[in-house]
């Protein structure tokens, strides 16, 4: 099966600029007949963009390649009245605001640049520069000329305009952001009054809440959103102090971030989180003298800090400069100092260092820039199939089957053969499919996939004996004693074992035993009935059935050292000194990009159960890409660390044997039914719908290879204009405790509703994969955290996988 030349577009995600696509093409097209090889390639190669207006009313584009900028003038008419607003929508876009207050688009294809208006009539002018995310489709919302919020859908071609305020007491002072929070759009924008207002789509209509309720939560500046915490929104208040609004359970909280005169602000705050879960929260402005000052958060410590960057590292801020940030390995803030120049400051683990980018023909910057950051992806020449690789590092590899795909979907088939040594059973051996009435048993499904694995030489895995879910009706609500009940158990086991035994090698003989609540046995019917023995009775039997089988028990949430791991290596050694027949322990490792992922914790997690003289396997491997940064560039690197990462930690340790995925195409992943999450966005799989690799097989590849490259590529060091510095920080003043105001009222009432923007359906462009993270070493420098009491958590956090402690350690990316 091989790629085509379309396909390798999309996996580039379309945004790879004319000499990336040039390298791309000359490649050797992709097939999987070749035989294994070792990378000869980058897969990921850093790729920064800045645009900016420059004082000619041109907008102009440095591109960050070959170790140096380059630049090119878009708009050379002296027709842009805005600023540059940078998206990427499979290839790159800008939009900005012309001079007649028309939004316009410019986006390239191949190596040319093209221009589209977006708007068309009076009606439809800009006042603002606009905002933009994605959700489904690009959204383009802005400060109408009205004064009113006014939207913009931009899906491919297609381009749908919308008016979402309609009212005097409605109009905007400012531009609007918006953002995605669990599925759900949201708009938060600045009334003429002061207000803060906060609109989110509730998937039939708009409703409008009033955020702020009295003079002292005001706003004197247009909110700003945190660039990973998406549900942190801050602004200047009335009294030029920074304030923050944060969304919880029960609603809106204000804080104000800054106490004392010398911290105020006289421009707008931009905010960036250091960690992938929005805690490590930095703001930066400019103080009442032009200088920058930050004002930041550190979880581990639970408090806030204001400082000033040393005014000999970096310029002072223009009166009218605004922020803007972008993230590539390292934090990356822009400005136009009180030069009009461009000046740009990079927060490493060793503080923040300055640069100053070259300006094209050294016109100065007449509003504020805009950066923007993507990995472009060069590919691989794959080996013949992921299955020779896995058998060549003795490695049992391979994905569970769903029967829906696997009787319908032929390449869905085809791959399970071409790719994996391995199949496991998503289902069929489940206690209610296969046994759905007392006297009847249901082979057909599992008859099917054993006779599969058997022609096709694949290792069989069967999951599972005994678990709390799947069970049929007859069993879970009858009326059992102890003796009856395992009875029906010995009997099960005895029988589906018994009618495979020697075809299968490995059985999940109990799943998810212990709760993650209590840390202790889940209080299931066979707890209830049998006891916390039903386990070793479970085993006896297996053991018994099939003396040669190689028995698991499996669990989520037990890959790192923790309160539940703990538990299940309490209970497993207490089996082993009981010599109950145990021959390894599965970690399934369902996770996401956000969550708190420490590959040293896993390790030594692994060595006490290894200790044991078990096996210890990757069971059910998917990593989602969390909903709230799915609309930003790069997620899909960090979704390929982890790939990678678990990867090499089960090549390296000698108790893992098995890397098995819960399935093997976004198209056909339990993730979306289960979370109910927005297909196909989470996109868990190394595959994607379209069963083209992603960077998480590329990844996958390279950790089987002995590949030695890195997700992430440092560039060469272009010269600056100015030696980059370590930061020299003021000594941090310790404020006073931040107090939250009265809980936010909804006035007007909050059922008033807006026009409903029509829900798009169609799957949006693809974009491009995320920055990796690694977790060793914490940040801070340049940034000290000496106050007091912590922000609040936001949301309902994700456990299905522990709070272990997360730490970022940014490597200098240079420009």
């Amino acid at each position: 099966m091989s790629i085509s030349s379309s396909a390798l577009r999309k996996l580039c995600f379309g945004l790879l600029f004319s000499l990336i696509l040039t390298k791309i093409i000359a490649e050797p097209t992709l097939g999987k007949a070749q035989q294994p090889v070792q990378p000869q390639h980058t897969l990921f190669e850093p790729f920064q963009s800045i645009n900016y207006a420059d004082t000619n009313d041109n907008i102009i584009r440095m591109e960050y390649a070959d170790s140096s900028w380059h630049s090119k003038q878009l708009i050379e008419d002296g027709s842009a009245a805005g600023n540059p607003v940078p998206f990427d929508n499979g290839s790159p876009h800008i939009v900005y605001r012309d001079q007649n207050g028309h939004l316009q688009l410019l986006y390239q294809t191949g190596i040319d640049w093209n221009q589209r208006q977006l708007t068309q009539w009076e009606s439809q002018k800009a006042a603002s520069d606009p905002f933009i995310y994605e959700f489904k489709s690009i959204h383009i919302i802005y400060q109408g000329l009205d004064g009113q919020l006014h939207e913009i859908l931009l899906d491919g071609a297609e381009t749908d305009y919308y008016r979402l305020t309609d009212g005097e007491g409605q109009k905007l002072a400012g531009p609007p952001i918006g953002f995605v929070r669990e599925e759900t759009q949201n708009i938060v924008y600045r009334l003429q009054t002061g207000h803060l207002m906060w609109m989110q789509w509730s998937g039939e209509t708009w409703v409008r809440t009033q955020v702020t309720d009295d003079t002292d939560s005001l706003a004197a500046g247009d909110p700003q959103l945190n660039l990973f915490g998406t549900q942190h929104i801050v602004y200047r208040g009335v009294d030029n102090h920074l304030h923050e609004m944060v969304v919880t359970q029960s609603g809106w909280s204000n804080y104000q971030l800054t106490q004392n005169d010398d911290e105020k602000a006289t421009s707008d705050s931009i905010g960036f989180a250091t960690d992938m879960d929005g805690f490590n929260q930095v703001l930066v402005y400019r103080g009442t003298s032009g200088e920058i000052n930050t004002v930041a958060y550190d979880r581990t410590n639970g408090k806030w800090s204001h400082a000033i960057i040393d005014t000999s590292l970096a310029p002072l801020a223009a009166e009218d400069t605004h922020f803007s940030t972008y993230f590539l390995g390292a934090q990356h803030l822009l400005y136009k100092n009180e030069q009009n120049e461009l000046s740009e400051l990079v927060l490493t683990e060793s503080g923040w260092e300055h640069f100053t980018p070259p300006l094209f023909n050294d016109l100065k910057l007449k509003g504020t820039p805009a950066g923007f950051a993507h990995i472009a992806t060069y590919p691989l020449p794959p080996p013949a199939s992921l299955k020779a690789l896995a058998a060549a590092n003795n490695l049992e590899f391979g994905p569970a089957v769903n029967m829906s795909p696997f009787e319908t979907d032929a390449v869905y088939k085809e791959m399970l053969v071409e790719e994996f040594n391995m199949i496991s059973t998503e289902n069929v051996f489940k206690f209610g499919p296969i046994h759905p009435e007392p006297d009847r048993y249901f082979f057909d499904d599992a008859d099917t996939l054993v006779n599969f694995a058997d022609e096709n030489d694949l290792i069989m895995r069967a999951h599972t004996l005994v678990w709390h879910t799947a069970q049929p009706g007859w069993l879970k609500y009858g009326e059992w004693n102890q003796e009856e009940l395992t009875e029906i158990l010995e009997e099960h086991i005895a029988t589906v074992m018994g009618r495979y035994k020697g075809q299968i090698k490995y059985w999940d003989v109990a799943n998810e035993v212990i709760d993650e609540d209590t840390n202790t046995y889940r209080d299931t019917f066979w707890y209830q009935t049998i006891g916390p023995e039903y386990i070793d009775i479970a085993f006896h039997a297996a053991r018994k059935a099939d003396p040669d089988a190689i028995l698991i028990y499996n669990d989520y949430g037990n890959s790192h050292i923790n309160p539940k791991s703990d538990a299940i290596y309490e209970m497993i050694s207490g089996m082993v000194d009981r010599d109950v027949p145990i021959d390894g322990v599965a970690f399934q490792l369902h996770i996401s990009t956000h969550l708190p992922f420490d590959i040293e914790s896993i390790r030594d997690n692994m060595d006490r159960f290894a200790a044991l003289g078990l096996k210890v396997q990757f069971s059910e491997i998917d990593v989602r890409i969390w909903r709230n940064t799915r609309a930003l560039p790069n997620r899909h690197v960090i979704q390929a660390k982890r790939y990678q990462d678990l990867m090499e930690l089960c090549l390296e340790h000698p108790a893992c044997d098995t890397y098995q995925t819960w399935g093997i195409t976004d198209k056909h992943s339990w993730v979306y039914e289960f979370f109910g999450g927005d297909y196909p966005q989470e996109a868990p799989l190394p595959w994607d719908v379209n069963y083209e690799p992603k960077p998480a097989y590329y990844a996958l590849v390279n950790a089987l290879s002995g590949g030695d490259w890195d997700l992430i590529q440092e560039t060469a060091t272009p010269t600056p204009t100015e030696s980059p510095q370590p930061t020299a920080t003021s000594t941090p003043v310790e404020t006073a405790t931040p107090l939250p105001t009265a809980a936010a009222t909804a006035t007007p009432p909050p059922n008033e509703t807006i026009a409903p923007t029509p829900s798009k359906t169609s799957t949006p462009a693809p974009t491009e994969p995320g920055s990796p993270w690694a977790t060793s070493t914490p940040i801070g420098a340049g940034n000290p955290f000496e106050t007091s009491t912590p922000i609040p958590t936001t949301g309902t956090p994700d456990t299905s996988e522990p709070a272990v402690t997360f730490f970022i350690h940014l490597p200098q990316i240079n420009n």
